[in-house]
């Protein structure tokens, strides 16, 4: 996935092929000063007698500055997520890198689920996952050849629940649902 990037757009001075998504680090910095309103907010608790106003002059500087702040990160994010490039077969590839060892959770705890004791099954998937990516195999050939694993679930269910597709259930449903009942609400920026 990308941030927008323009056609006459320089990502580097010295890397021509860099492409710096320029929003999105904008949002990260400008994010760090709104959180540090945070520090002055909290110490403007102790006030003394009946309020005293020793936190006036604060909050006349960090409210405003971190409310404007804010209204700008919204705005720009609107932009970075409007020009968002999704590349599927980009992120099918760096799941596949670790050739299943990122789905060692969803195994773990399917055998939980099917009765393997919680700490076996978790250690039989962390030696498991280990002895995959020291040897560069296939999480699922090492998963298919191990009793224990054998014991509880078959093949065709290892590479079910190795699949990052399998594993992540009714999140799109989920995320349908709250776009729904969001965009209603959704003021269109210029």
């Amino acid at each position: 996935m990308e941030e927008a990037f323009g056609s006459r757009q320089v990502g580097s001075s010295t890397m021509p092929h860099k492409r710096n998504p320029i929003k999105s680090e904008q949002v990260c910095g400008l994010a760090r000063v709104v959180r540090s309103a945070v520090e002055p907010a909290l110490q403007n608790n102790t006030l003394w007698d009946e309020r005293d106003l020793t936190n006036s002059s604060c909050e006349r500087v960090i409210f405003p500055e971190a409310s404007i702040l804010t209204d700008h990160i919204l705005a720009l994010m609107i932009r970075v997520i409007e020009g968002l490039t999704l590349k599927p077969e980009r992120i099918a590839r760096n799941l596949e890198i670790l050739q299943g060892v990122n789905m060692a959770e969803s195994v773990m705890i399917e055998l939980t689920r099917k009765g393997m004791n919680r700490q076996e099954a978790h250690e039989v998937m962390r030696k498991a996952s280990m002895d995959a990516l020291s040897k560069g195999t296939p999480l699922s050939t090492i998963l298919s050849k191990d009793e224990a694993v054998k014991r509880y679930i078959s093949p065709g269910e290892i590479r079910l629940f190795l699949d990052p597709g399998h594993y992540i259930g009714t999140a799109p449903a989920q995320v349908d649902r709250v776009i729904a009942k969001l965009t209603p609400l959704c003021v269109k920026t210029g």
